[in-house]
């Protein structure tokens, strides 16, 4: 419980950061994109050697509102991961309860997280799909320019592979593709090792004006 406070916590200090740099939201012609934004070793699952592993990260994600012409909010989006996650049914439950999302961004935004196989509303993907809630008490959509959310899992790799992702917007589909992690083991030539936590922590300012540069306006 300790260890799931503190890096709750290091997340949240991550997100705080980020945001610093985000401009105000915009009131115009709107789609999705999503980026990979950040990884860092989930401590506390690398200490358990959750299902055997000795390296677990926590991967970040970012959906950003940007201009286009899809102009429905998000309902849903899906992040494909590879067969070997699927396939493998216990470590591809601990994977959705390492998942979250919403919180962090632009505006505190409720999303329920779940893993799907063959999603018939996204193309049959299968991965890990977060569905937007509204409550009582939080009610904003990601449905203006330059919104954003984050969204973040753990699993044994920092390894990275080219991958997809599918945004729902009332009936609208929107599709793309970004940096997904490999299976667990596997060589490849994706991002390198993590820097380590404090170094990491060190850089996330000017990762987040980065950001925003490299953003459409």
């Amino acid at each position: 419980m300790i260890r799931m406070k503190r890096q709750m916590a290091r997340i949240a200090l991550i997100f705080v950061l980020l945001a610093a740099a985000a401009p105000a939201a915009m009131a115009c012609g709107y789609t999705f994109d999503v980026s990979l934004v950040a990884k860092f070793v989930d401590v506390g699952r690398s200490i358990d050697n959750t299902f055997g592993f000795e390296d677990w990260y926590v991967w970040i994600y970012r959906v950003d509102v940007v201009k286009g012409e899809t102009n429905h909010a998000l309902s849903n989006w899906v992040l494909q991961l590879p067969d070997c996650y699927i396939a493998s049914k216990d470590l591809f439950k601990e994977i959705e309860a390492s998942a979250g999302g919403g919180i962090f961004g632009d505006k505190v935004r409720i999303y329920n997280t779940e893993g799907v196989v063959d999603d018939s509303n996204l193309d049959d993907m299968s991965g890990l799909k977060w569905e937007w809630q509204e409550t009582c008490w939080f009610k904003d959509e990601l449905d203006q320019r330059k919104e954003y959310d984050y969204f973040w899992f753990s699993v044994p790799t920092d390894m990275d592979i080219d991958g997809d992702w599918g945004v729902k917007a009332g009936q609208e589909e929107v599709y793309g593709d970004v940096e997904v992690p490999d299976c667990p083991g596997c060589e490849n030539s994706g991002t390198p090792e993590p820097v380590s936590s404090a170094l990491f922590i060190i850089g996330l300012g000017g990762l987040g004006l980065w950001k925003k540069k490299r953003s459409v306006q």
